[in-house]
């Protein structure tokens, strides 16, 4: 079985992610779970001014991606999203992936 890891950097902006992550969502659950398992690694940056709390963010990605386990990662400052992802990812207790697919 092979291992697709994906990687999302995103901010605390439930609107934006029920408008983009619903495509990306419906295009990776449509691969076959009995060839690959499938982890989605997201972190999330609180921006104070946007006005909503991470837990509401966590909570509408959940609601958005249904049948592939997730991840979270937060508190994070912006510059540091792809390497923590990265690195997290790299670090996830399967066989190590072939190959990362950055979302």
């Amino acid at each position: 079985m092979k291992t697709v890891l994906i990687g999302t950097t995103s901010i605390n902006r439930s609107l934006l992610h029920k408008d983009n992550i619903p495509d990306w969502y419906n295009y990776i659950n449509a691969l076959d779970i009995t060839k690959y398992n499938i982890q989605w690694f997201i972190n999330v940056d609180y921006i104070e001014k946007l006005d909503e709390p991470v837990q509401d963010t966590f909570d509408n990605f959940r609601n958005i991606i249904t049948n592939i386990p997730i991840v979270f990662i937060d508190n994070i400052f912006l510059i540091y999203q792809c390497l923590k992802l990265a690195s997290k990812s790299f670090l996830y207790p399967t066989n190590p992936p072939q190959r990362l697919l950055p979302l």
